[in-house]
């Protein structure tokens, strides 16, 4: 299983969010009838609901562990699910970039979140995704989201020596 430390920033300050509230719901989740936790490396990108990028090869790190994760936490009526399935590739961040904005087509309006010009459009209702803040992409990469809070998926990719890295994340929270 990859560390935490060796996952992209987004990715690990998604996870340690996720634990920290985890953490404190875990006395109101045990209360609850089928409540519980599952931690895995078993994700893949059928699980994510994208196609693995033609010719890409599952990211192992130097210590052999391999780029998925899977984490759900759920109780009574609550829910979240994080699946995370990284890549490697040897072709072009734009190559990349284009099968992927094309591929998340299909969930809806995919935001670049990728600049400081990210295309999000701004709005105070929480059942519209958007672009925060904090969403940036590695110098040379790609950022994109697509979906709902409640449902998101998103993509980011970069370049990392002679050979491109990417991460497809699912996030599906309930309530």
């Amino acid at each position: 299983m990859t560390p935490a430390s060796k996952l992209h920033p987004l990715t690990s300050t998604l996870a340690f969010a996720v634990l920290a509230v985890a953490v404190a719901a875990l006395p109101a989740i045990c209360r609850a009838a089928g409540a519980g936790i599952e931690l895995n490396d078993k994700s893949t990108a059928t699980d994510v609901g994208l196609p693995a990028y033609p010719g890409a090869s599952l990211h192992v790190d130097k210590d052999g562990d391999k780029g998925a994760l899977n984490l759900s936490l759920w109780g009574g009526s609550l829910g979240f699910k994080l699946m995370l399935v990284k890549y490697t590739s040897p072709d072009p961040v734009d190559k990349i970039a284009g099968f992927y904005r094309d591929a998340m087509g299909r969930y809806g309006t995919v935001l670049d979140c990728s600049g400081p010009h990210a295309t999000s459009t701004a709005s105070s209702d929480k059942k519209v995704l958007t672009c925060n803040k904090d969403d940036k992409a590695e110098s040379g990469g790609r950022l994109y989201k697509v979906g709902t809070p409640q449902l998101q998926r998103i993509v980011s990719i970069k370049p990392v020596g002679g050979r491109i890295e990417f991460e497809m994340l699912k996030i599906e929270t309930s309530q």
